[in-house]
């Protein structure tokens, strides 16, 4: 993804996580990719992890980045 930065990348790796899961690291790779200098792309990022948190049953009161 760091190379590509490709969203079907991400999506082929969440799947892959949730099925290990282990979606932690894909966490983080999805929090790196957040960047607060760059609002407009940031938005496929930002739905991305929130629905891995959904998946995960990760949702509670925490910060999400």
């Amino acid at each position: 993804f760091e190379e590509t930065r490709s969203i079907a990348c991400l999506i082929r790796a969440q799947k892959v996580y949730l099925k290990m899961e282990d979606p932690q690291a894909l966490i983080e790779i999805y929090k790196k990719a957040i960047d607060p200098n760059q609002p407009q792309a940031n938005y496929k990022y930002v739905l991305l992890l929130v629905v891995l948190y959904l998946d995960t049953n990760r949702v509670r009161r925490r910060r999400i980045f």
